[in-house]
């Protein structure tokens, strides 16, 4: 069954990207050219357009509204619209992935942990330890820092560059004892060692190109929007053009908050097993009396009560798989 948490995990990261570029960019787009087709192959569109705002009857009287639809270029079949556009706009997308993956790592911890984070000192018994596991594992280069927060609390993020952090509480640093402090930190060299942190990382680079251009797409759209509001016979569709840009706004914003609800999903039943395994690693390097020490003061009440949203296992479920009474 370990075998397959991986794989299933990045199935859930690779629908939710799809989900949110679904309404994000494939919506907009079919959007713009259905409602080209109909402007151009249906004399009613400009009729029907001219029945809704009263305002259009003076520019009637000098211009027939039918008429404007001859001077609209032919639009292009369905086909060539995907073709030509989504591979670009996957392309930006990667690039704006790419430009977001530059971002330091130690940057992105603390945007996870919201605090400043420091590097735990070289001299540390941890920070040697966690060096040789590491080697050993050739996991690549894990940087050890600590964050000023309270409790027993520790976490791995991962570069697409294999590179990774590791950040502990500042209490797991120092008022814990060091057997404890080495159990925690050979759990999370296992969540690097069995590539637990890759479909997060895809994940998270995916939603944020997305957001990226979502964002670009919005302003764009307020420029044509502004652009039109100058010309004199184009002047009077802004309004129903400002309702359906919102329009598309609000899917695309709902079709990325679907799509990271699906990858959460995912992801958590995933990472509840990836938990086990990683006890399982850490017990095997530093033996099962610490990890049973910790979780056995761990509070059964830091994760939600239903099990679905669950990132963890409860500590009994852990003690028992650690003690093989599972």
């Amino acid at each position: 069954m370990n075998r397959l948490v991986p794989p299933i995990r990045y199935a859930g990261a690779c629908l939710g990207i799809m989900i949110a570029l679904l309404t994000t960019v494939s919506l907009p787009i079919s959007g713009v050219w259905i409602v080209w087709q109909w402007a151009y192959h249906d004399p009613a569109f400009f009729s029907i357009l001219e029945a809704t705002n009263q305002q259009l009857t003076f520019v009637a009287m000098q211009w027939s509204l039918p008429e404007i639809r001859l001077f609209l270029p032919s639009p292009p079949s369905l086909e060539w619209v995907v073709s030509w556009t989504s591979l670009p706009m996957l392309a930006m997308l990667f690039c704006l992935m790419l430009i977001d993956s530059c971002v330091p790592l130690k940057y992105r911890a603390q945007s996870a942990c919201r605090t400043s984070i420091h590097p735990v000192p070289t001299a540390h018994p941890l920070h040697s330890y966690m060096l040789s596991v590491a080697h050993r594992y050739r996991t690549g280069p894990i940087r050890l820092f600590v964050a000023p927060i309270p409790g027993i609390q520790a976490m791995v993020l991962s570069s697409p560059w294999r590179q990774h952090a590791i950040v502990i509480s500042q209490d797991l640093l120092v008022n814990v004892p060091l057997a404890i402090g080495r159990w925690v930190v050979a759990h999370e060299i296992a969540h690097v060692h069995y590539g637990d942190t890759r479909s997060a990382s895809l994940m998270l680079l995916s939603l944020r190109g997305i957001h990226t251009f979502a964002w670009l797409e919005h302003k764009l759209g307020h420029a044509i929007l502004q652009t039109l509001a100058f010309l004199p016979m184009l002047r009077l569709i802004v309004m129903p053009l400002t309702w359906c840009l919102r329009a598309l706004m609000l899917a695309g914003r709902v079709g990325r908050y679907v799509g990271g609800s699906v990858f959460r999903l995912f992801d958590r039943w995933a990472s509840r097993r990836m938990e086990l395994r990683a006890d399982a690693f850490a017990a095997l390097e530093e033996g099962a009396a610490p990890g049973l020490a910790l979780l056995s003061a761990i509070s059964q009440g830091f994760e939600p009560r239903f099990g679905l949203l669950a990132t963890h296992p409860s500590p009994t479920q852990r003690i028992d798989a650690l003690t093989g009474t599972a």
